[in-house]
């Protein structure tokens, strides 16, 4: 097999590794709650856990992260481990303007962040094992744009913490 990029990452949703290769080591890798399979279907992953539709008006999606799923290192994955890439992926948090050359924008992320700019903050529960967001208007892609395969940011255990 011959590949056109290095592996130099297991994180292909930054600007600086999103690579064919990353993507792929990633996918083969990591889990979430689907998968994409060779027919380009959407598989849930119901061992990962369940993700649902709860309401189509507003759109608002519910995710449920099965007890036992875990990290490499044995921290169990969180509500908190979905809110983090919430965050990245919506891009929430950024008010960089480019032609101002003003502002910041937190994170690199390589995707389009269409689905989730149209969701509100999101709802944890007390368990820290659900994560509920309500879209602001309906999105045909809601089941792809969280919590796939693609779980590649650090836990939020293992962020940085002020001394």
């Amino acid at each position: 097999m011959v590949e056109v990029n290095a592996f130099n990452t297991f994180n292909p949703n930054t600007a600086d590794g999103n690579t064919d290769i990353n993507s792929k080591v990633s996918y083969a890798t990591h889990s979430g709650f689907y998968y994409i399979d060779n027919k380009l279907n959407v598989v849930h992953n119901d061992k990962f856990g369940k993700m649902e539709k709860v309401s189509d008006n507003p759109l608002t999606v519910k995710y449920t992260i099965n007890d036992g799923v875990k990290w490499s290192d044995g921290t169990p994955v969180s509500a908190a481990d979905l809110l983090l890439q919430w965050a990245a992926f919506s891009g929430y948090y950024d008010d960089a303007d480019a032609k101002a050359k003003t502002g910041t924008s937190y994170f690199s992320y390589a995707g389009d962040n269409t689905g989730l700019s149209l969701t509100d903050f999101p709802e944890i529960s007390n368990n820290n094992k659900t994560l509920t967001l309500k879209y602001s208007k309906p999105f045909a892609d809601w089941e792809i744009v969280l919590g796939g395969p693609a779980l590649t940011f650090l836990p939020m255990s293992l962020r940085r913490r002020p001394a």
